[in-house]
């Protein structure tokens, strides 16, 4: 048996936050969930208007590669790995190095888990440990504070599944120790700032706040869709239930910006923390809306635009103040 010992396991909000959270925590960075999740520039609008898997239409508020650009903002590397085939000896032999294993998975196999149908997208956890001779894998999972096990079988399957936003087979990292030179004041302000320019300077019409306006547009015409209702059912549970920490990641970011004051006094100069709140408010009446929407009736929809066209506003001001902020410290 291989076990990595005083793992700081915690149950957290949002699970790729979570484990990263635990990692830089295994390695003496006592950095928060929110304050990880900050740093990784982690908020977004993603919207998926083709079909995809089981689902036509497809919402998610945060960065979908927040673990690559954690990374990056703190001038490291990382990658995951992935393939048809799935290197289980160098796993082990990063686990046997003491070193903490990150997953993408399908919850629907693990065995702690109690879910019904297959995940939209994937689930990030840590594996910290195995038996080979009971057959498990040792994990660390947001959902609770304590050692998970799942037998191979079951993990195997888990992430032998194609989710967004990569669509590959198994796919996983080790993370092995690192140091941060920089002071954290360098790091928050940077992950601020590339997170202000990835939603106002989306290349993408999917993501930031061009997606915001598209699905303003799109979504009064949703009722020709033929599960008009489920997907917007599934809107709501994006930004209310699936481990979010509520309002579409908003929340989360807002703690993280009351942890940045602490160290970056020139936020309280600002109105970003009255910002973000409203901002938190927004997201709740339309996750709102959509939930009334999956059970009731098409006029909704119409309500659902007119917020979504509102939070274009809202979030459109917000970022240019973080950016504006920073020209004019000369950032």
């Amino acid at each position: 048996m291989q076990l990595i010992e005083n793992y700081p396991i915690t149950k957290g909000v949002h699970c790729a936050s979570t484990s990263l959270s635990e990692i830089f925590r295994y390695y003496n960075y006592n950095l928060s969930e929110a304050m990880v999740f900050g740093i990784s520039s982690g908020l977004d609008f993603v919207y998926y208007d083709h079909y995809l898997l089981d689902y036509s239409r497809l919402v998610f508020a945060r960065n979908p590669v927040m673990e690559n650009t954690l990374f990056t903002n703190l001038g490291l590397d990382f990658k995951w790995q992935y393939g048809d085939e799935f290197n289980w000896d160098e796993v082990k032999r990063n686990l046997d190095k003491k070193i903490p294993v990150l997953f993408l998975t399908d919850p629907y196999y693990l065995e702690f888990f109690n879910v019904k149908v297959n995940s939209a997208a994937g689930h990030t956890l840590t594996v910290i440990g195995y038996s080979e001779e009971e057959g498990i894998l040792f994990i660390s999972d947001s959902i609770d504070d304590k050692i998970f096990t799942c037998n191979f079988d079951s993990f195997f399957k888990s992430i032998n599944n194609k989710k967004p936003p990569f669509y590959q087979l198994n796919i996983w990292s080790p993370v092995p120790f690192f140091t941060i030179d920089e002071p954290l004041t360098v790091i928050i302000e940077r992950a601020m700032i590339n997170n202000a320019t990835a939603m106002i300077d989306s290349q993408s019409g999917h993501r930031g706040i061009s997606a915001i306006h598209k699905l303003g547009k799109d979504i009064r015409y949703w009722d020709e869709l033929p599960n008009w209702q489920e997907l917007c059912t599934n809107v709501y549970r994006s930004l209310e239930l699936i481990g979010t920490g509520g309002s579409g990641f908003r929340k989360l970011y807002q703690r993280f910006l009351h942890e940045a004051l602490n160290v970056l006094p020139w936020l309280g100069e600002t109105s970003l923390l009255e910002k973000i709140e409203i901002i938190s408010q927004s997201y709740r009446k339309l996750s709102r809306k959509c939930y009334l929407a999956g059970n009731k009736d098409r006029k909704i929809l119409s309500d659902i635009s007119n917020i979504l066209f509102e939070l274009e506003f809202l979030e459109t001001d917000f970022w240019s103040e973080i950016i504006s902020s920073s020209n004019r410290r000369g950032k």
